[in-house]
């Protein structure tokens, strides 16, 4: 499950209700201790009595627990140290970045001889708060539950229930994109696609908000389905049963959509690509389908193999071609490039007849530093593939070739749709390209907000999530971007 909460990813709150015996007599002290077991024991009870905690939130220093009968448990940080997983992978005291990396679930915390916070049998060097007193040692929060620790020792554990919020600060900038694009579709009449896309969330480095931004949309919009333009996986991490922890959070987090989320393949997602060449530290086909493709159950999505696939929606008349270009980020793993682009030919010969074809990909250019600045291109190996689509809307034919692979014919002097535009991500930002022949190539930002220079912690900058619509009779694509970047307006070709 996941946390939405200003902190990144896995929270561990210590907290300690405090009261204070000062000058009290013995008398008065027994009856201080008698008071607070008693409210031990009723706090337990009422915590045993709790279904789940449904929202975590940060304000001041002052973090506060919502269970789902609308109560509130609120802890002061400066008192009661909250400890974070780092965009750096490890644990955070506060504001403070320990030497002790992150990985697995929730690990034992205790103050040491010396006073410090230790994590998983290591000194933190971070001094803990003075003895207060208090029943109620610490709470340990992990992405499914929170843990009550208690000094007689008992416990009890609360489950998690991710449960999306939106933000305030989201509110009025949401609600001005959802009007824009219910007029936008409204204007477009039933000849119009829409769908929501976002990308590249690397969802250990994530603030986690764009789930709610996606169900608020899908609820205030009427747009019903979801693609995901790949990248789960943070990367670089030797530990395989982590990186599925992180791919199955991440689906649950948006298991709200059921089988109208689509995940795109993208080059950090088994872990190969950019990070580890050595096959021991790769997830398997199966293992990144689980968690990014298994809830498309839906009978309009075909399946290549994994993951090339295509998802046909009659009442738009549009077919979403989803292809896997992500495993190629590197030279080495191109040789299956003639699988996706045969995959690529078959689907837009199929496509049926006066319908339209978008398709979406995780990778469709490389950066190059221009200047000091990032500037994307559409090499060469993508723009061979993308030609299949340019001959496909030209009516003409021809053959795929890469390297030495056995070549890919196609023609397709019978075609009676057209390829109205591309769109990926895995540039980490906002751009438009072309096909030799003039498709448009959308690239859009990545949704981690912490991997780019401006995404501002506590403002919409968190989070990138675009909200599409094609309004065909005019030509129009509209990209409503709620978060980090611009709307932007795309206009295309009529056959």
């Amino acid at each position: 499950m996941k946390i939405p909460c200003k902190t990144f990813s896995v929270l561990l709150l210590l907290a300690a209700l405090t009261f204070s015996c000062g000058t009290k007599s013995l008398q008065d002290e027994i009856q201080s201790i008698k008071t607070e077991l008693a409210r031990q024991d009723s706090l337990i009870r009422e915590l045993q009595a709790k279904a789940s905690i449904t929202k975590i939130s940060s304000s001041g220093g002052i973090v506060s627990l919502v269970f789902d009968d609308g109560k509130t448990l609120s802890f002061d940080s400066s008192s009661t140290p909250v400890i974070t997983v780092g965009k750096d992978g490890y644990w955070t005291i506060n504001t403070v970045q320990t030497t002790i990396p992150a990985t697995g679930s929730a690990p034992e915390i205790k103050i040491g001889q010396n006073g410090n916070w230790f994590i998983a049998g290591q000194d933190t060097g971070v001094k803990a708060p003075a003895a207060s007193g208090s029943s109620l040692m610490n709470v340990i929060l992990t992405t499914g539950s929170v843990v009550f620790y208690f000094a007689d020792g008992s416990t009890v554990t609360v489950p998690f229930e991710y449960r999306t919020y939106l933000p305030k600060y989201y509110e009025g900038h949401i609600a001005q994109k959802e009007d824009a694009v219910v007029r936008q579709l409204s204007a477009a009449g039933k000849d119009n696609a829409s769908f929501i896309f976002f990308t590249d969330s690397h969802w250990g480095k994530n603030q986690k908000h764009s789930p709610a931004i996606v169900q608020h949309l899908m609820q205030n919009t009427g747009i019903n389905k979801v693609f995901f333009g790949g990248d789960v996986i943070t990367s670089n991490s030797r530990d395989k049963e982590a990186m599925m922890k992180l791919g199955r959070d991440f689906q649950k987090a948006f298991a709200f959509a059921g089988d109208r989320f689509y995940g795109i393949y993208g080059n950090h997602d088994d872990n190969s690509t950019g990070q580890w060449s050595a096959t021991e530290y790769h997830l398997t086909e199966p293992q990144v389908y689980s968690f990014l493709q298994s809830q498309m159950t839906g009978d309009n999505v075909y399946y290549e193999d994994y993951y090339n696939f295509h998802v046909d929606f009659r009442s738009e008349k549009t077919r979403y071609i989803c292809l896997d270009t992500g495993r190629y980020y590197y030279g080495m793993f191109r040789d299956r490039m003639p699988v996706t682009a045969r995959f690529l030919a078959d689907a837009l010969a199929g496509t049926p007849e006066g319908w339209n074809i978008i398709i979406l990909s995780h990778l469709w250019a490389e950066n190059t530093r221009v200047d000091g600045v990032l500037a994307p291109h559409i090499p060469a190996w993508i723009l061979d593939l993308l030609a299949i689509a340019d001959a496909y809307n030209a009516r003409t034919g021809g053959s795929y070739k890469y390297k030495d692979s056995e070549p890919v014919p196609y023609d397709f002097a019978g075609a009676a749709a057209r390829v109205v535009f591309c769109m990926g991500g895995h540039n980490h930002l906002d751009a438009l390209l072309y096909s030799r022949k003039g498709i448009p190539v959308v690239l859009t930002t990545c949704d981690a907000g912490s991997l780019t220079s401006n995404s501002n912690v506590g403002t919409i900058n968190e989070q990138s999530v675009t909200a599409v619509v094609v309004d065909y009779a005019d030509s129009t694509v509209y990209f409503n971007r709620v978060g980090r970047g611009a709307d932007r307006t795309l206009s295309f070709k009529k056959n």
